[in-house]
């Protein structure tokens, strides 16, 4: 029900006010009402023949009421007498005309012309004895009658009584009025049925009517096609017929395709309606929801058709076997078919994203998943088809067994070409006779095409285009005032919204901002939203007359029949809603944090409710003191179960207060010392922040490479013996110069991100050792310039003073410099990704520091070739390693040796995705560090980043945001705020907000960490093509392609140039722009990057690397 129909209504009144039936506005001069509603207002007998020439009283009441209009009759066609049996075809109608002006606000009803009715949900309002301000009732449309009337079924609260009589009939399909309630069965009052007079009679009784009918709306607006609208669904003939081949020899097909690319459409219009044509197709459909696995079992109950079990028992009872295991689909599915006499079920589960969107029950999910997997793999009769938004590919790709089911039976939906489009904007119209003008195709065309995500737009233009159709034409003229096609929606929505009042605007923004689910790492979707999460008074804006419902922006669902869901819903028509109405995404942009957090506390609530209600599940420190601020500033749109689980969490943390209280330590340093300890502490917090640099996150479907942690991994295990190189080289300056030495200055200018003077003083240094011929000291300065070279990327120099390194300690027999440097030399080819040279020389390190017994050497040694294997995907060896190495550091008490084995320790487990060991021993890390080295050493920045990572990992956003932001805070009190590493701590955060869809904030941390690694390390540093490589992935992520594409191809051209053209960087980056490609439908132009980032996987991981498989997923 819309505005536009509810402001035409009349009430027919007697001279003394009296109410005695309804009329309808169906032109700017013209009201339809039955003949017999005005003899009631003239005080006839209800059958008099003869058409009066007396004024009839009426007016507007819901929007003028009480201001008397009059009007009189110019068209009469009388009650037929009660005598006969049947009445006369078109009997009882009579046009007025009125003979003053309408009121403001009074539009005509939308009258249409169709032949078929039957089904369609309909709404009417009148004015029955005692309710002379109206009601509405509404029901089912039913069956023609002999006499051409229509038949209509009451479900609504109030039955239709004599003041109904005259009222338009509203069809809530075909979106107009369908005809005029005239009668009811006076012999039968407790039958709750009524008949109408249909358009089609009412234009034969009223001919100037005929110019304000139109035909049935062949476009769907932002609704799906649905099966009965198959022979308007045009465009995708082509792709169909791969579709029914597909489901004809495949167990399991997945159309997947970019938001509004019509994938639910060519399945429902497309495929069914060929499919029904076959003999045997068992056809049944549903939607996961937020209960993929009930929902499932609902569907399977209905077709099992058991009519002497109450249905819900059943649906409970489906749902204990399956989740316990004790009940195959395989076994329902055969059952289904023999009781349908059947030979092949065809299950579709349309919007599958919403598995992984709306489900927040993780086990519930998994079941789902196996259940349908298992199914398909061995049941021979069954097809499964399920529709997926391109953007979610990554997450059933991380899913192994879906990954691998998903192989050669995807079905990917991509644009329309032009010549499909086309079609769709005249096909369905030429069928029903309208015109369109010389040109408008073409302008249409030039609109849409080329553009991703605008079928939905089209269709609302053309389902707009329609209803201001003038003489069977759509013109340029309506094209116009509808805003074309990129404004026809966005405006629509912005109109309905500019109607409401002040206060139902507060409220709509409160009912929208739930309705959509913020992405995470994808665009925005929307989300199935209860009653409840809404709460009462906004949903009455949902679903009272002229509200949110009625005006097409957004869909309700209710308990209907036995097997129904048992709660009211809600949730916006379509998401291109999202993308295109500005006050929406201005809406979500504003609310973004608020949004996230309240999604993030309902997967709290629901891990609480799958403890058993567990206090130990209940929120706790930086979480609570989250949901409290919000609590407190907007309590009225959290739920009351949410409002509970606040409340009861922070009752018992005040419980627990004083046993879970720790007072930080704050360690007031004001000043760099350079003092050789304090040195020490630089160079290894140096080494433990390029460890931890996690500076890129990429499409979100291949895993990035672990080259960041394996560089400052390596760099800190070897950490300690640059430091007694210092020592000794600065001993040698200081004997012959009496003051500090040079290299200690060159050093300090590195640790605090000043290359270029960091060189500068090594190189003096350099000078003074060969002058003095200091042998070992010359081969140190070499050294430790390779280290600050590769910090820059600059890897060849890097390698050519560690292999002068190297000689200088052959040369004259320094075993324990011929260990560093060969440490040194497997850092840079592990930054390299040439992974097993890199093993190669950490295990001539290994050898050497067995060779002299020294065990801290054997112990970096071991932490260097755990990061190694881990790059390579071996954690069992990795972990072993790095185990052996924790050993070692906890025996000869090396603190640091011991905090950087339990970081390494915890990032393999980490990437095993065994959080829950993780986070220990990063934890203890922290604490080893805290209490050596003091509260905001760089170093304990850096495990912060690991604590952190790992918290994102989890989806612990709220505590994952704290630690990053900690952790920037130290780097930047202690590194200055133009640091490298400064730079690495944005774009740790800058990522987070990312995966929270909290584009706004990320932007700006991503471009200041890109300038500051440009001004740090030049242009072209791998560090740049990293920040570029994030920066295309948020714009990605917000649809922003032609913005992201340059960056990225920026980002591959800088990786290629600095690390060669095998890299695993590299494979990284033709993956993410593949990605991209995918996103645009342009596959084509991803596939063979695809292959190009797969082969080098292979070639620098291994065959059996986890790389390789999300690789080969990405080609599936």
């Amino acid at each position: 029900m819309t505005f536009q129909w509810i402001s035409a209504i009349t009430r027919i009144r007697q001279p003394n006010n009296r109410v005695v039936g309804a009329g309808f506005l169906v032109s700017n001069r013209h009201i339809l009402t039955c003949a017999h509603v005005v003899n009631a207002a003239l005080g006839k007998q209800l059958n008099a023949p003869d058409e009066p020439n007396q004024e009839i009283d009426l007016d507007f009441p819901l929007v003028a009421s009480g201001k008397i209009l009059r009007a009189k009759v110019v068209r009469w066609r009388a009650v037929q007498p009660t005598s006969s049996i049947l009445p006369e075809a078109g009997a009882d109608i009579a046009l007025l005309e009125l003979e003053s002006s309408l009121p403001e606000k009074t539009n005509p009803v939308r009258l249409v012309k169709a032949e078929n009715l039957s089904k369609h949900p309909f709404e009417v309002f009148g004015f029955p004895e005692g309710r002379s301000e109206g009601v509405s009732t509404n029901g089912i449309i039913s069956n023609p009658q002999a006499n051409g009337r229509v038949q209509i079924e009451v479900v609504g609260a109030y039955p239709i009584e004599s003041g109904f009589s005259g009222s338009p009939v509203w069809d809530e399909q075909l979106d107009g009025v369908v005809g005029m309630t005239v009668a009811i069965d006076p012999k039968r009052p407790q039958v709750r049925v009524a008949f109408i007079v249909p358009t089609t009679q009412l234009i034969d009784a009223c001919p100037e009517l005929e110019e304000q009918a139109i035909p049935p709306c062949p476009y769907r607006g932002l609704f799906a096609f649905r099966e009965q609208d198959a022979k308007f669904f045009f465009g995708r003939e082509t792709f169909t017929q791969q579709l029914v081949q597909a489901v004809q020899r495949q167990s399991l097909v997945a159309v997947i395709g970019a938001s509004g690319s019509g994938k639910s459409s060519v399945v429902f219009a497309g495929l069914i309606p060929e499919l029904r044509s076959e003999k045997g197709w068992l056809i049944e459909d549903f939607r996961p929801g937020d209960r993929p696995l009930r929902n499932l079992a609902k569907k399977l109950v209905a077709l099992r058709q058991f009519e002497t079990i109450d249905p819900l028992d059943q649906i409970d009872q489906m749902l204990e076997r399956f989740r316990e295991g004790k009940r195959n689909l395989r076994d329902v599915i055969e059952d289904i078919l023999e009781r349908n006499n059947r030979t092949r079920l065809l299950l579709i589960a349309d919007q599958f994203e919403e598995v992984y969107t709306l489900c927040q029950d993780k086990s519930e999910r998994q079941i789902f998943l196996d259940l349908f997997l298992d199914a398909v793999n061995q049941t021979k009769n069954f097809t499964f088809v399920l529709t997926l938004r391109a953007d979610f590919c990554g997450y059933a790709l991380s899913y192994r067994p879906f990954a691998d089911a998903l192989q050669d039976t995807d079905r990917k939906i991509g644009p329309m070409n032009r010549a499909e489009l086309q079609k769709v904007i005249e096909k369905p119209a030429e069928l029903l006779g309208v015109r369109i003008e010389s040109g408008l195709t073409e302008r249409i065309l030039e609109a849409v095409e080329d553009e991703p995500g605008y079928l939905p737009l089209l269709e609302f233009a053309l389902t707009l285009l329609w209803a201001k159709q003038q003489n069977g034409e759509l013109t340029h003229e309506a094209y116009e005032s509808i805003g074309g096609v990129e404004k026809a929606l966005a405006e629509y929505a912005e109109e309905q919204y500019q109607n409401l009042s002040e206060e139902d605007k507060r409220r709509a923004q409160q009912i929208f901002i739930q309705l959509v689910r913020p992405g995470e790492g994808t665009e925005d979707t929307r989300r199935l939203a209860t009653s409840d999460e809404i709460g009462e008074s906004n949903w009455n804006l949902v679903t009272r007359k002229e509200g949110l419902a009625d005006a097409r922006l957004v869909v309700t669902n209710k308990i209907e029949g036995k097997i129904e869901t048992d709660r009211e819903t809600v949730e916006i028509i379509h998401e291109a809603l999202i993308r295109e109405w500005g006050t929406l995404r201005g809406w979500i942009d504003v609310n973004r944090e608020f949004r996230t957090w309240q999604e993030r506390l309902k997967v709290r609530m629901q891990e609480w409710e799958t403890s058993s209600r567990d206090d130990g599940a209940l929120l706790r420190g930086v979480p609570l003191g989250e949901a409290e601020e919000w609590l407190h500033k907007r309590r009225e749109e959290l739920s009351q179960a949410q409002r509970d689980f606040v409340q009861l969490s922070l009752t018992e943390w005040n419980r627990e207060k004083e046993e879970r209280t720790r007072q930080e330590r704050e360690n007031l340093e004001t000043q760099v010392a350079f003092e050789t300890s304090e040195e020490k502490n630089r160079i290894l917090a140096k080494a433990n922040q390029k460890a931890n640099r996690r500076i890129r996150f990429g499409s979100g479907v291949l895993a990035i490479s672990f080259i960041g942690a394996i560089i400052a991994g390596v760099i800190a295990g070897i950490a300690n013996q640059k430091l007694i190189a210092l020592n000794k080289v600065e001993a040698t300056f200081e004997t012959i110069l009496g003051r500090q030495g040079i290299q200690r200055r060159g050093i300090a200018y590195y640790t605090l991100g000043d290359f270029d003077q960091g060189i500068g003083y090594l190189q003096k240094s350099l000078e003074f050792a060969r002058k003095i011929k200091d042998r070992r000291g010359e081969g140190y300065v070499l050294g430790n310039l390779g280290i600050i070279y590769h910090a820059q990327g600059q890897y060849k120099k890097a390698i050519n003073y560690h292999k002068q390194h190297l000689a200088i300690a052959q040369e004259i027999q320094y075993r324990r410099g011929e260990g560093q440097a060969f440490s040194n030399l497997g850092i840079v080819y592990q930054a390299l990704g040439e992974y097993n040279t890199a093993i190669n020389y950490h295990q001539k390190h290994l050898a050497i520091a067995l060779k002299i017994q020294n065990r801290m050497e054997k112990g970096y040694a071991l932490g260097n070739l755990g990061i190694a294997y881990q790059a390579l995907g071996n954690y069992n060896k990795a972990i072993e390693d790095h185990q052996e190495h924790l050993a070692i550091a906890q025996k000869i008490q090396d603190s640091q040796g011991e905090a950087q084995a339990l970081g390494n320790l915890g990032l393999s487990y980490q990437a095993q995705g065994e959080y829950t060991k993780a986070e220990p021993l990063y934890q203890k890390a922290i604490a080893i560090q805290r209490n050596t080295l003091g509260e905001k050493h760089p170093d304990v920045a850096s495990s912060l980043d690991n604590l952190a990572g790992l918290y994102k990992k989890q989806g612990k956003y709220i505590e994952s945001e704290s630690v990053y932001q900690k952790a920037l805070a130290i780097r930047q009190q202690k590194l200055g705020k133009n640091h490298p590493d400064v730079a690495a701590s944005l774009n740790n955060l800058a990522a987070l907000y990312k995966s929270q869809g909290r584009y706004t904030e990320a932007e700006p941390l991503i471009q200041q960490s890109l300038a500051i690694t440009k001004e740090k390390l030049g242009d072209n540093h791998p560090g740049v093509a990293q920040s570029l490589n994030n920066l295309a992935g948020l714009y990605k992520s917000q649809g922003r392609y032609t913005e992201a594409e340059p960056l990225y191809q920026e980002s591959l051209a800088i990786t290629k140039e600095k690390l060669g053209e095998n890299h695993p960087d590299v494979a990284t980056s033709l993956n993410n722009l593949a990605a991209l490609y995918q996103s645009q439908g342009r596959y084509t132009e991803a596939e063979p990057l695809y292959q190009e980032s797969l082969a080098i996987t292979k070639e620098k991981l291994g065959e059996n690397h986890p790389d390789v498989a999300t690789s080969l997923n990405n080609l599936a």
